[in-house]
């Protein structure tokens, strides 16, 4: 009899074990797709309208991202739910995307833009598809500390003629011009969302720290970029450019490849937590809905944007992004007024 009750009991702990892990691995497919677009946000906008003051910019961030977290933190499942965070996973997947292939670019300057484009959506594609559901999550759960790890030797070792005197004025161009900088990036921390709506349970003793901590790397990241100043507002730069903006003026060879290899990882893996997500917030809402459709609506309207207008992809991106957080807190205040009904 006892041995019995010791098994069942030891079944009963491997279970919520597996269950945490799958819970952990997910948050850390959100963690990351919210850390990745701070980043790219900062690169490709935020310092451009700021500059020096983009670190305030984040700040004046947070008040969304606070509003979406107390949201989702409570709120329930539903398909419209799920439908709106789909379009804000396309959204995302078509800035990643850009990213990519301007990376791809310069890395291999021979080879046509559309391959850029082609062989990354392919690739992902392939991978979530033959992947377990949770397969994404795991692999980013693996390189979390990798990741941590070239951010900071990106940054904070990066050995860059970074001084702060370059942060002065303190309010650059005013509060308002700052205040429109982050106005136009508080769609970045839509992903905070993802924290609660990719795991079913919704364990809160570590949520504020997976939301959390990729908001704070990406104010270290601001911060650097105003210390650095890495190109003057107007200059006409590639893509590529501007993701090593901050590596251009590191001391070091293996600083600068380095932080080239951060972007390597951490943007296929952001592309790929995209159609990973897409795939499993369908799934829940409609359960009978073969694999490859949700990942091809995460993925094919990037491609084919980028394909058909890449001269304008930013231009247009740079007015869709922001909305959502309005996407997102909307589908929140939905799943927590049907949960309160229910």
């Amino acid at each position: 009899m006892f041995q019995t009750r010791t098994r069942v009991t030891d079944r009963a702990a491997q279970k919520r074990q597996r269950e945490a892990g799958s819970a952990a691995a997910l948050k850390a497919v959100a963690s990351a797709q919210l850390f990745t677009q701070l980043l790219l946000w900062i690169t490709f906008f935020g310092y451009d309208r700021a500059q020096q003051t983009v670190w305030q910019a984040v700040l004046m961030i947070a008040p969304v991202w606070i509003a979406l977290y107390l949201v989702w933190k409570n709120a329930g499942d539903s398909r419209w739910t799920a439908l709106g965070l789909l379009l804000c996973l396309q959204l995302d997947s078509c800035l990643v995307l850009f990213a990519v292939s301007g990376f791809i670019g310069q890395l291999i300057p021979q080879y046509p833009p559309w391959v850029g484009v082609l062989i990354p959506t392919a690739a992902c594609f392939m991978i979530v598809l033959t992947a377990q559901v949770r397969g994404v999550g795991y692999g980013t759960a693996v390189f979390k500390w990798l990741l941590m790890g070239l951010f900071l030797i990106s940054t904070v070792f990066l050995r860059a003629s970074n001084r702060a005197d370059r942060l002065w004025p303190i309010l650059g161009d005013g509060l308002g011009s700052t205040a429109l900088a982050a106005l136009s990036g508080a769609g970045s921390v839509w992903a905070c969302a993802l924290i609660f709506a990719l795991p079913k349970d919704h364990t809160p003793k570590k949520n504020l720290r997976w939301a959390l901590t990729p908001w704070a790397l990406g104010l270290v990241w601001a911060l650097w970029v105003g210390f650095v100043r890495p190109w003057a507002a107007g200059d006409s730069l590639a893509v590529a450019e501007k993701i090593m903006g901050l590596a251009r003026h590191a001391m070091s060879v293996v600083t600068y490849e380095l932080a080239g290899v951060l972007w390597m990882l951490l943007l296929p893996l952001s592309l790929c937590g995209c159609a990973a997500s897409a795939e499993l917030l369908a799934s829940r809402a409609f359960p009978k809905l073969p694999r490859m459709i949700p990942l091809a609506l995460a993925l094919l309207p990037s491609c084919v944007v980028l394909l058909i207008w890449p001269g304008e992809a930013l231009a247009v991106l740079e007015t869709l992004l922001p909305w959502r957080a309005v996407i997102t807190l909307l589908c929140g205040l939905i799943g927590l007024i049907r949960k309160e009904k229910k």
